[in-house]
């Protein structure tokens, strides 16, 4: 008994010396003087992910360009606008990459395909035997409401409002009657290096929102800092980005026009005599199909248009600021889109339009972005 005291003693002591020995060097780590904590070594190594590019601080005169007609009758003022330096994506998302989307979301829902048919059963079910009992009072309801998102907030519907919308092709297309993309666009192999299209301005967003948990939830499983969230490009980052370097840019190339000195088109694009043939197919090309720009982004005009975060306003060049400008506003369901479309001419490539944020278009696509933080040590995923 007196052996164990007396070892119990001596490791006592020995923690209690090393608990002193440790607060004194936490407590003159620093002597005194906070010099040296700038000095250390940054542990942040920003990771640009795969298929992303570094879009530089620059300053351009934004938008109002005197030569663009604008098809709203929109004030169009120039202004010169700082832009922050970002990640953006090389290309707009694709067929393939969606569909992993859908497929990730299922997994977390705990959602199976094959088990869709026998929800929608049960759900029909549930409701006639609802009908048939007494109904719960709204506080009920809104309860068990909240219940089930805490629950697991993914469910079958939540899946089904981000799906890509295969009927656009026929909706903007109604004349033609060709089924061939409606029935194959977004599911068939072929198309999967092409653009998604048929998603709304929400489900983009969603994406975004996926995007940054299916990352960082990785990173977290291997000790690693989180990222910035993915989001939608601003318009003015859009435009920045769009003109590759080249100062007062019409076009990704330049401009005014849309051919190289060799005669080659620069961009998916239906000319002024509504040829679709000018790119070599009729719809959207494979994305990366025309060269890139001076940053190395592909289809910055032209094949489709890309979902941006803000919101209309006809003058917001005069109201917003001149850093990083952009308008916010989750009342106003128009939003930006940028860049123009296989479905457009080419007139259309060089500034803005809006479209409703819950509607989907077969010539409307997105790619993401992420904050950079300027001055950042970085490497390159592969």
């Amino acid at each position: 008994m007196r052996i164990i005291f007396r070892s119990f003693f001596c490791i006592s002591i020995f923690y209690l010396i090393c608990s002193a020995l440790f607060s004194k060097c936490s407590r003159d780590i620093y002597k005194g003087d906070i010099g040296s904590v700038s000095l250390s070594p940054s542990s942040w190594i920003a990771p640009i992910p795969a298929g992303m590019v570094v879009v530089p601080t620059t300053r351009l005169v934004s938008r109002g360009d005197a030569n663009y007609e604008d098809p709203f009758g929109e004030i169009k003022r120039t202004k010169v606008v700082s832009v922050s330096s970002f990640l953006m994506d090389s290309a707009p998302i694709t067929n393939a990459q969606y569909r992993l989307f859908i497929s990730k979301l299922y997994e977390e829902g705990e959602i199976f395909p094959d088990e869709e048919e026998e929800e929608e059963n049960e759900n029909e079910n549930e409701s006639e035997n609802e009908s048939e009992n007494t109904v719960l009072n709204e506080g009920e309801k809104g309860e068990k409401e909240e219940e089930e998102e805490e629950e697991n907030p993914i469910t079958h519907e939540y899946i089904e409002s981000v799906k890509p919308n295969p009927r656009v092709w026929e909706k903007d297309f109604a004349h033609h009657m060709d089924t061939t993309f409606a029935k194959n666009y977004h599911s068939h192999i072929a198309f999967n290096n092409y653009p998604v299209v048929g998603i709304t301005w929400v489900a983009a967003k969603e994406f975004c929102k996926w995007r940054t948990r299916f990352m960082n939830n990785y990173r977290a499983a291997n000790d690693m800092p989180p990222v910035p969230e993915f989001r939608l490009p601003r318009s003015i980052e859009f435009e920045a980005a769009a003109r590759g370097g080249i100062p007062n840019g019409k076009y990704p190339w330049g401009g005014p026009g849309a051919r190289d000195t060799k005669g080659n088109i620069l961009a998916n694009f239906k000319s002024q005599s509504g040829d679709y043939t000018e790119a070599g197919m009729n719809y959207t090309t494979p994305v990366k199909y025309f060269r890139p720009n001076g940053y190395g982004l592909y289809d910055m005009n032209g094949n489709v248009w890309n979902w941006c975060e803000d919101a209309r306003y006809p003058t917001d060049v005069v109201d917003t600021w001149d850093l990083n400008s952009v308008y916010v506003n989750d009342d106003e369901p128009m939003k930006v889109i940028m860049g123009g479309s296989f479905n457009g001419i080419l007139h259309y490539c060089g500034y803005r339009e809006y479209r409703h944020k819950d509607k989907a278009w077969a010539d409307v696509g997105f790619r993401c972005v992420m904050d950079f933080f300027e001055g950042s040590n970085f490497e390159v995923s592969r």
